[in-house]
């Protein structure tokens, strides 16, 4: 990954990547969730994570909101998704002219991170007809099992 560090565009392992770096944008998969601050054209496709078949333009946060608060949620024009692709994005050499991103999230935070977690530690929820449905079987067991006493007893006064 590209970071700027120290004013200067470093090439790091992604492994090295940490929330609050800047990356320089390249096309290809997104590693982790970032948010645009720079860019002249982000185009992703986010088919993997959200099921879009349409590529997605993205545009830079509006440094007229800095007042505001970051959230992927409400900047989703601005966000990019770890498990997303980057298909096409400025190259620039300079810092000035390069697309950039500051990275949110790594690792099992990022949302690709999140929904791996919650596949992989799939519990299943309890539903209401879960505990009806002993109900009913409790009531059923109790109605045959007096039926079956009542016959019991009208064949056992027949014979």
């Amino acid at each position: 990954a590209d970071v700027v560090r120290e004013g200067e565009v470093v090439t790091v392992d992604q492994t090295d990547v940490v929330p609050g770096d800047i990356v320089r944008l390249r096309p290809g998969a997104a590693n982790f969730d970032m948010c645009i601050v720079q860019s002249k054209r982000v185009l992703v496709d986010e088919s993997a994570l959200t099921g879009e078949v349409h590529p997605i333009a993205k545009i830079p946060l509006d440094p007229a909101d800095s007042h505001r608060t970051y959230h992927p949620k409400t900047h989703k024009s601005s966000t990019i998704s770890a498990g997303t692709t980057i298909l096409e994005c400025g190259e620039g050499q300079n810092i000035e002219d390069a697309d950039l991103a500051i990275v949110t999230q790594t690792g099992s935070f990022t949302a690709k991170g999140e929904l791996l977690c919650d596949v992989l530690s799939y519990e299943r929820h309890k539903f209401k007809f879960d505990t009806e449905v002993q109900l009913i079987l409790f009531i059923l067991c109790v109605e045959a099992a007096v039926l079956l006493s009542v016959v019991f007893s009208v064949l056992k006064d027949h014979w």
